[in-house]
């Protein structure tokens, strides 16, 4: 069953109002019909609806009932993700979404071979966000995760205060002993994974310079992984412990 976010205020007691793009998808794409069954989020709740009218900019839905679902993580999970080439990225982006993550941040690192100006920024922005919107749907989600605007290392820096443990995957402790150390109080976390070109060492120190109590650099294995596979590993890893009640790097 298809699934729709609703922005807004496009409600009222009893039904829930589609507009944007999402008409051309219920209309041209999924050819839908008045009485067909739709799954649709409102408020991050979600319900069960049946379309009662379609117009040429929207789509009239009738709740039928709400839906008692959570597929939301409790931890909110930030990845900083170094800029990669596009279709790397946005498959990232998507794989992370469907994982659960709550924000990403795409991150101008110095070793990034793509570059963002602020024409072009915008444009990316826009376009991933519709990328997790809808990974999120076809995941049954009932959050979107906001993709923030590009930053650098050191506006990067400035967003640490935030969260209560912040994680630096690094290639070079491949072969060293620093798995996550995950704990249940911490609500808010931040993992930062470099580019195609790793963490320029300059970068590093000015990452772990940050004045903050919890920053770990972390190995995601023996193998060096490529920046995209990092990222979706280490949501795989947070999602699973998180879901099944685990504390990743407790000691016995």
């Amino acid at each position: 069953m298809q699934q729709y976010f609703i922005e807004g205020d496009d409600y009222d007691a009893d039904h829930l109002v589609i507009t944007g793009t999402d008409v051309h998808h219920i209309k041209n794409v999924m050819r839908m019909k008045i009485t067909d069954k739709i799954r649709i989020v409102s408020q991050h709740i979600v319900y069960l609806g049946e379309i009662t009218a379609i117009s040429a900019d929207a789509i009239s839905v009738k709740k039928i009932k709400q839906l008692d679902e959570n597929r939301e993580l409790k931890q909110h999970i930030t990845i900083a993700l170094g800029l990669l080439k596009q279709d790397k990225f946005e498959y990232a982006l998507q794989k992370m979404t469907e994982l659960g993550m709550h924000t990403c941040i795409p991150w101008q690192a110095k070793l990034s071979v793509v570059k963002l100006y602020d024409k072009k920024a915008q444009k990316k922005q826009l376009r991933w966000q519709l990328i997790a919107k809808e990974a999120a749907e076809q995941s049954r989600r009932s959050h979107i995760p906001k993709i923030e605007q590009a930053k650098t290392s050191l506006q990067l820096t400035e967003l640490f205060s935030q969260y209560d443990v912040v994680y630096i995957a690094y290639e070079d402790l491949a072969y060293e002993s620093a798995p996550l150390h995950f704990s249940k109080d911490d609500v808010a976390i931040l993992v930062i994974i470099g580019p195609e070109g790793g963490i320029a060492q300059s970068e590093l120190a000015q990452l772990l310079a940050t004045k903050h109590n919890n920053i770990q650099l972390i190995s995601l294995g023996k193998r060096i992984l490529r920046a995209e596979t990092a990222a979706i590993y280490t949501m795989s890893i947070l999602s699973a412990a998180i879901e099944q009640n685990i504390i990743v790097g407790a000691n016995d």
